[in-house]
């Protein structure tokens, strides 16, 4: 698939069986998107704080050391501090924390990819609805990855 295509249109779906290596995917599209020019940050959305705490970890030890620094851990409100940044990061959060993000105003120029892991189950449908009307929706590509 071409690189325009992911950035250019709505998303597209991951699916993997358990046990085949979903995490370490996972990490290598997020980490493949982020270097993309015309994307600049990746959000990847968990539906459980332990979640961000074990991708974190996971995506840490997949990562060269020149790509570590910029895997981060965010809630809504450092998101809406470091969406500004110009360097492209791998932002993980809660679809709760990017929630209340959207709920205060998140609004972003830059293009941003959304991967969303199995969160789509746990999160009530208005939260996903908001993130989808945010005000940086025109800049918002999906993927979902799936169990």
């Amino acid at each position: 698939m071409e690189q325009n295509h992911l950035v250019e249109k709505e998303g597209g779906y991951i699916w993997h069986t358990t046990g085949s290596g979903k995490t370490v995917t996972s990490f290598k599209v997020a980490q493949l998107i982020a270097a993309m020019p015309r994307v600049q940050h990746v959000l990847f959305i968990v539906d459980r704080v332990d979640l961000v705490n074990q991708t974190y970890e996971n995506f840490k030890s997949y990562a060269y050391k020149t790509f570590e620094n910029r895997i981060k851990i965010v809630d809504g409100h450092q998101l809406k501090k470091d969406i500004k940044d110009q360097i492209s990061h791998v932002f993980l959060i809660t679809v709760q924390g990017l929630d209340k993000a959207v709920k205060s105003g998140l609004t972003s120029e830059q293009r941003m990819v959304i991967i969303m892991d199995e969160a789509h189950r746990s999160a009530s449908g208005d939260a996903v609805s908001r993130i989808k009307k945010a005000p940086a929706k025109d800049n918002l590509v999906w993927f979902y990855r799936d169990a």
